[in-house]
């Protein structure tokens, strides 16, 4: 029992970032049907909000209240502002806007070296006039300089909640909380960038899964399974696990995306092999006249 219990905070760590890459994997799958990035923060927030309060309400019924002050208030403002709705509605602008292997680089730095080096030697095609190779490019610069945004939100997370669970040892309040800011302020975020109501419609029932599972699982439950790792590990075990889990998750992404590139030049391929069929049989045609017999009686 003390091995278990000792090793539980590394254990749910790992089971946490399996979700993790279920989230990003349907959250790129709603974003190339074509919903908002920024709405898609909302309503994720939005979700979990929904889904923790109730049972933090519930829960601390039965309990001694512990009131959230300022200063507590403060730290989860300022946790919430950077290290939720900065970094993930910068990472899915990034990853709605970049390739597959430039995405991962917001995790990674090894894809965007990659693609400099190669692009280089020759092995990365690059043409200037090429939509897609500019897509690669301005997707590159931008996940490079998003991924120093990342890595200083999850640090404000990690530390800000430090003293937060000193004052408010709640995690299901914590986390609540921190959801609810959330919402508000990437709430006010999108209303100014994106006035137009049409961009908040969930099209699909993917769109709606995705913000389902993402609001639930990928901000709800880790927010509480991450407070409580910090709370009995610290905040530099928590961010050492979701860092490793981020280069793995960045090199599945960049193998997925050059077996994407390596399918679309198998069908050029095969168009290109069935052009040069038609046209020999077209000039086939027009050397033997079908109508006149190749033997003479």
């Amino acid at each position: 029992m003390g091995w278990f219990e000792h090793n539980k905070p590394l254990m749910v760590m790992l089971v946490l970032q399996f979700t993790y890459g279920a989230v990003s994997i349907s959250t790129r799958a709603s974003l190339l049907e074509g919903m908002n990035p920024r709405v898609f923060v909302v309503y994720r927030q939005a979700i979990a909000t929904l889904a923790i309060a109730p049972i933090s309400y519930f829960s601390r019924r039965k309990t001694t209240k512990c009131c959230i002050g300022w200063k507590s208030f403060s730290l989860i403002f300022i946790a919430a502002l950077i290290g939720i709705t900065s970094s993930q509605m910068l990472f899915l602008e990034g990853l709605y806007l970049a390739s597959a292997s430039a995405g991962s680089s917001m995790f990674n730095l090894v894809p965007a070296i990659t693609f400099f080096v190669a692009s280089i030697v020759g092995y990365e095609p690059v043409n200037i006039r090429s939509l897609r190779t500019i897509a690669k490019i301005l997707g590159t610069v931008l996940c490079v300089t998003i991924v120093e945004v990342i890595i200083f939100g999850f640090w404000v997370v990690c530390v800000s909640l430090v003293p937060v669970n000193k004052n408010h040892p709640d995690h299901l309040s914590l986390s609540a909380w921190m959801c609810f800011t959330a919402t508000v302020q990437s709430a006010t975020v999108t209303w100014f960038t994106d006035p137009n109501l049409e961009v908040w419609k969930i099209n699909s029932y993917l769109q709606l899964g995705s913000c389902l599972f993402a609001g639930i699982v990928g901000s709800g439950i880790s927010l509480f399974v991450q407070s409580w790792v910090i709370e009995r590990r610290g905040p530099v075990f928590s961010a050492i696990v979701i860092g490793a889990v981020g280069i793995v998750i960045g090199l599945y992404v960049v193998l997925w995306g050059k077996a994407k590139d390596l399918e679309e030049q198998q069908k050029k391929m095969m168009i290109s092999e069935t052009d040069e069929i038609k046209i020999k049989i077209k000039t086939v045609g027009v050397l033997v006249d079908e109508s006149k017999p190749l033997l003479h009686p």
